[in-house]
């Protein structure tokens, strides 16, 4: 089940990475696909966190799939269309890798906060997934005060 989910995963971000990038740059926007696919990305999460037979989980990881593929893909592109100065480039985007991996290490270390919430045998594994969509819609609206400034875009 790992594999065939793992190949899902893998299937959707080849396919919509490149088509997420080619919207995004198509319409000159990205904002909205970034936090569209934050939403898609929170409600994959809130479906895993709540399924109760593996085809739901494939499914709510199949669209917390769509939603990261789409993210990564075009969050990339904004970070660098707003780049306050392009001499410091480098030293921006190694800003960036931080803000993008330090959650990541956080994860694991709050993670059992959610788990002993209320008494579930095994933990909360629900309450972990809940939590994570939050943290995913926070971040989306991390997103919405950025002046978007496209370079060569109409």
């Amino acid at each position: 089940m790992i594999f065939i989910n793992g190949s899902i995963g893998a299937a959707i971000t080849v396919a919509l990475s490149p088509l997420a990038g080619w919207l995004s740059d198509r319409t000159g926007r990205r904002k909205p696909y970034v936090i569209g696919a934050a939403v898609i990305g929170g409600i994959g999460l809130v479906s895993i966190g709540v399924a109760q037979t593996v085809t739901q989980f494939m499914i709510g990881s199949a669209i917390a799939g769509i939603g990261m593929s789409v993210y990564y893909a075009v969050d990339l592109a904004l970070v660098v269309a707003v780049l306050p100065n392009p001499e410091n480039g480098a030293k921006d985007m190694g800003i960036f890798q931080i803000a993008n991996t330090l959650p990541q290490s956080l994860a694991p270390v709050i993670a059992p906060i959610f788990l002993a919430i209320g008494s579930v045998q095994g933990g909360n594994y629900p309450a972990v997934f809940i939590a994570a969509s939050a943290f995913v819609l926070a971040g989306a609206a991390a997103v919405i005060p950025i002046k978007e400034r496209i370079i060569g875009l109409t």
